[in-house]
């Protein structure tokens, strides 16, 4: 049996080389997929990164499906958010717990608003069962529309707190979208007003790869 692929260019035309940032050793950073697991883990391995000085150095960050709930906010993180309010401090296991003991961090409680770990939190199975039964109540007794639940769930709990989900003319589209820097679109895209986007604000963040699913 033979299978025609389509090979995503080499050479320095490849995005991923000629838009990343060539100053840095090419390290890449990969969070895996699984959901809010997924978003969790990605939250403690980009703080253990961070906290070594790591994440700043990678030249490619490429993450799928959970992963790429995490990595999404991290790279495309608003300019008026602090990384130290989206990933928190690091405590040895050791001063962590589960109540309020003394000279102990309380693991229940979150350090800022914009603390990563309150994308899980919203996501609690009950919240999203209620939620799940109103949307096909109000948008699909009489459509297919149903396939878009689970991206207006993600776009609602996940992005939507960190600013980056912009209502379309649905409630699961979008009226922006997630690009690399404004010199891409430019080149690429020159219709699309700056408006219409979400641009990476940290210059020093590695340059993203997002799979599917998001």
């Amino acid at each position: 049996m033979q299978t025609t692929a389509k090979i995503y260019p080499n050479g320095n035309q490849n995005p991923t080389v000629q838009y990343s940032d060539n100053t840095k050793a090419n390290i890449g950073i990969c969070f895996s997929g699984g959901g809010s697991r997924a978003l969790t883990c990605a939250w403690g391995q980009m703080l253990g990164l961070e906290t070594l000085g790591l994440m700043q150095k990678a030249r490619y960050l490429s993450s799928v499906s959970g992963g790429t709930w995490a990595s999404s906010i991290y790279a495309f993180l608003p300019q008026h958010i602090l990384d130290k309010e989206l990933l928190g401090s690091y405590y040895p296991p050791q001063n962590l717990s589960l109540s309020n003991e003394a000279g102990k961090f309380d693991i229940s409680t979150f350090q800022s608003n914009y603390a990563l770990g309150h994308a899980p939190q919203s996501m609690d199975l009950d919240i999203l069962i209620e939620e799940a039964g109103k949307f096909l109540v109000e948008h699909c007794l009489s459509s297919d529309d149903y396939k878009w639940l689970w991206g207006y769930l993600v776009s609602h709990h996940v992005l939507k707190p960190f600013g980056l989900q912009s209502q379309g003319k649905t409630p699961w589209s979008s009226s922006k979208s997630f690009s690399l820097s404004s010199d891409y679109v430019n080149a690429h895209f020159p219709s699309t007003a700056p408006s219409k986007l979400y641009l990476i604000n940290n210059p020093n963040r590695p340059f993203i790869v997002m799979n599917n699913n998001l």
